[in-house]
């Protein structure tokens, strides 16, 4: 039974071939497929193979990842994908920790400076963190 929502690799395949301006004749012709399995794909009543995705990936001259929506990570641009790195980087340079430093382990609250005892007694764990922030370090 074809799949009648547009979230599905073969509905991808239509677009992508679609925006290519190829018919399903055309692309079939630009594939080791048949028309009437490249029809059945992207109507939904079969599932697309892996061989089939990267031939038709490589007939459109486009990524697998498009056609088939995942993952969703390789689909950002390598500039979109290292923005949001940058504010953890920032955040993690202003407590002065290294790259060997030990994650793990948390300071006991008798280690910590007066402001920040009482903003932790103020709010009290777990939900004084994002109060925390706010506090002198």
């Amino acid at each position: 039974m074809p799949l009648r929502d547009d979230d599905h690799t073969g509905y991808r395949i239509r677009e992508q071939g679609r925006l290519a301006r190829l018919t399903q004749v055309q692309l079939a012709d630009r594939i080791p497929y048949s028309l009437s399995l490249l029809s059945q794909v992207e109507c939904g009543a079969r599932p697309a193979t892996p061989g089939f995705v990267d031939a038709v990936a490589q007939a459109l001259r486009v990524d697998p990842s498009e056609l088939t929506g995942s993952p969703a990570v390789t689909s950002l641009r390598p500039d979109r994908l290292l923005s949001p790195v940058a504010p953890i980087r920032e955040a993690l340079d202003q407590y002065g920790l290294g790259p060997t430093s030990d994650l793990t382990a948390v300071r006991p609250l008798r280690n910590w400076g007066p402001e920040q005892r009482r903003c932790a007694r103020a709010f009290g764990p777990p939900t004084y963190a994002p109060q925390l922030r706010r506090c002198p370090h």
